[in-house]
């Protein structure tokens, strides 16, 4: 049972890292800002916003997209913690320690992207 909720800790941890990728994808050749402007601009055309609904929603986006930057960064580290303790046979209890802290983070950063 324990390794289960490791390994899905670890999956949930390691999945909304790289899905939080700091580059463009291979090949995209759009950096991070670009898509989020795109994404902005095509849910503006679809909601039919003025420019100040427009305004309005970038500013919660990106302040959505700044308090998110610590979190993916504690994933990262809490992902590579988690790796180690396996490697290193930690005790069950301290994996589960730090699986639950992953899975503490991984809900806050669901919370900003909702």
């Amino acid at each position: 049972m324990k390794i289960a909720r490791y390994a899905f800790a670890l999956a949930l941890g390691a999945g909304l890292v790289s899905a939080q990728g700091q580059g463009p994808a291979p090949g995209s050749g759009r950096d991070p800002q670009q898509f989020r402007q795109h994404w902005l601009d095509r849910m503006a055309r679809l909601l039919a916003l003025n420019e100040s609904q427009k305004t309005q929603a970038k500013s919660i986006f990106d302040a959505a997209h700044q308090s998110a930057q610590p979190l993916q960064e504690q994933l990262r580290l809490g992902s590579q913690a988690l790796r180690d303790a396996v490697k290193t046979s930690k005790s069950s209890a301290e994996i589960d320690q730090l699986a639950a802290a992953q899975g503490a983070r991984s809900g806050q950063l669901l919370a900003i992207h909702t």
